[in-house]
């Protein structure tokens, strides 16, 4: 038996004893045929470095970290063991394609646990730029596993603790959004928000169906805006159930003899029997709102007033037998308001996905704004024009800024006009041109494009068009609709104006 050292020591170590790590970083090891032409021409610049295996592992050394460079560590007491390696995967795999007998390595008996290795495995590939963010991301859940805290990572490989919180929410992926990471079709915040669908199969496969299309971001936001309804929803049947009120999936239906009810608050006692409560589905025209709570109150007929101490919205009427002109014209107006409702519904779904266009854009502009907000040669003399044309008597930042909070701080952000985040001394130049055009100009011109495209001017549809030419925008096809509805109207325009 020898004496183990306390941290490591340099041997030259049987080839057939140094395995790889069955949870290697990289998932693929490429580039072998170069390497080895390069170690047989010149020889191995860097040793392997290893830690001992497991008693009950294969023996030799197991593979730790690196594709190009050898890291190994010790076996168990036992040197039988063998060694696990922890970095050089890819010299590994070259000197072994040359027939090497020994292959030289660093056995570093420190790493004597597997949240050891896999932490060191993460951080000598980190070192490097060419690690996905999948594969990183699979690292550091391994980690996560083996209960090593996301603050002892980040500090491992020279990250921040949210780096390593979003790099673990990307593992848990699907495989075909990992491969659209991977492959640069979707960023890390696409994923991010993605990952929020985990919960919901449904909602994200029908986000994944448009991956590599313009409409994936706005997908993407339609279906955040359902799950952040659903989970609200759930949470609001979970109490209701919990205090044992009676749930029903619609209005609870009354009889021949009984009248109901809509009640217009939650009524004192919620076990009443003759009282039931139902949480409205989502509705795509709902935007972000609360799901809508239903009281209903089922009450007899023959009551001399069944409405008496109560709060209601309405009542349904039943007619009387042999009232059948009454029973008609209720017909009628039935149908009346089917039809209102359905063009009510209809103006409703799009200002909705008016709604979802702005929220991408934002989305869009945020990414820009956290990566400095550079834009194509040009930009900012064009905006600095349109500001002055905007105020000939000179330009100063305006104290409205909280109109930048959802490009600075996302979306659905909301900030307190004293917001560190809202102050310019920091900014560079590309932000402050930015910001300055933003307030002044931009923000009207996305507002506008709330509205129906008859309501829209040159303006709004170049703003549009603007985030295109200058920061690769991808425009929906809600958008480019709404910019044909607006050119077709203009030119309807344009030729009723000649016929007169």
């Amino acid at each position: 038996m020898t004496t183990t050292p306390t941290t490591s020591e340099f041997a030259l170590v049987d080839i057939d004893h140094v395995h790889p790590h069955p949870r290697n970083v990289r998932r693929t090891v490429t580039g072998v045929d170069e390497l080895a032409a390069s170690i047989k021409s010149g020889g191995l610049h860097q040793p392997l470095v290893v830690a001992p295996a497991a008693a009950d592992d294969a023996a030799g050394y197991t593979l730790v970290m690196g594709h190009r460079r050898l890291v190994v560590a010790p076996a168990a007491a036992d040197d039988a063991a063998g060694y696990t390696l922890v970095m050089g995967h890819r010299r590994l795999a070259a000197v072994q394609s040359l027939g090497w007998a020994e292959v030289p390595c660093v056995i570093r008996y420190d790493l004597d646990t597997e949240a050891a290795v896999l932490e060191a495995m993460l951080a000598e590939n980190m070192a490097r730029t060419d690690l996905t963010p999948t594969e990183e991301g699979d690292a550091v859940q391994a980690l996560l596993d083996l209960d090593v805290t996301p603050a002892k990572i980040a500090k491992a490989i020279g990250r921040t603790s949210k780096h390593v919180k979003d790099r673990a929410q990307i593992a848990g992926l699907t495989e075909k959004a990992r491969t659209a990471v991977d492959d640069g079709q979707i960023t890390i915040s696409d994923a991010l928000h993605l990952s929020k669908l985990d919960g919901d199969h449904e909602l994200a496969e029908r986000v994944e169906r448009f991956i590599g299309t313009p409409n994936f971001r706005y997908t993407l936001e339609k279906a955040l805006a359902e799950a952040e309804f659903n989970r609200k929803r759930d949470t609001i049947l979970a109490e209701l159930t919990e205090t044992g009120a009676t749930i029903t999936d619609g209005p609870a239906a009354a009889g021949p003899d009984e009248v109901r009810l809509f009640l217009a608050q939650r009524p004192d006692d919620v076990t009443d029997p003759t009282v039931s409560v139902y949480v409205a589905e989502y509705q795509p025209w709902g935007g972000n709102s609360a799901p809508r709570v239903q009281w209903v109150q089922i009450r007899p007929r023959a009551e001399e007033d069944p409405t008496e101490g109560t709060t209601f919205v309405s009542a349904e009427k039943v007619p009387e037998d042999n009232e059948e002109d009454t029973a008609a014209e209720e017909a009628r107006e039935a149908a009346a308001r089917a039809v209102r409702e359905e063009q009510n519904d209809k103006y409703r779904q799009e200002r909705r996905d008016r709604e979802t266009a702005q929220a991408t854009r934002f989305r869009w502009l945020h990414e820009k704004w956290r990566e400095g907000m550079r834009a194509e040669p040009g930009v900012r003399e064009r905006q600095l024009r349109d500001l002055v044309a905007e105020d000939p008597d000179g330009y100063r930042m305006a104290s409205n800024r909280q109109r930048l909070a959802p490009i600075i701080a996302g979306p659905d952000a909301e900030l307190d006009g004293d917001d560190p985040a809202l102050d310019p001394a920091g900014w560079s130049l590309d932000r402050l041109i930015f910001a300055a055009w933003w307030i002044h100009i931009g923000h009207d011109r996305d507002h506008d494009a709330l509205g129906v495209a008859q309501s829209w001017d040159d303006g709004t549809v170049a703003y549009l068009q603007g985030l295109v030419d200058d920061y690769d925008y991808p425009l929906s096809t809600v958008e480019e609709a709404h910019i044909d509805e607006y050119e077709a109207f203009m030119a309807d325009a344009d030729q009723s104006a000649e016929d007169d």
